[in-house]
């Protein structure tokens, strides 16, 4: 094997690992990419879940507010 073999020899096997850091780089890429949505999914969930809780309490209190708003004319009538 002469010099100009183990020069090409030496720039496919450069190349082959080049081609397998580009891939494993772009592969934690997409696994980060990947992550960040479920994250971001889970964050927008509880954010509806939130936002339904709310609501739901906030209607609970205004049935409260009204019960207590009978319950003082009561009070008064007697």
């Amino acid at each position: 094997m002469d010099c100009c073999e183990l020069a090409v020899y030496n720039a496919k096997l450069a190349k082959d690992i080049a081609w397998g850091a580009f891939g494993l780089v772009a592969l934690l890429i997409l696994c980060l990419f990947g992550y960040h949505l479920k994250v971001r999914r889970d964050q927008l969930e509880l954010t509806k879940r939130t936002l339904k809780l709310e609501k739901k309490n906030g209607h609970e209190q205004h049935q409260i507010d009204e019960i207590k708003k009978k319950l003082e004319k009561l009070e008064t009538k007697s």
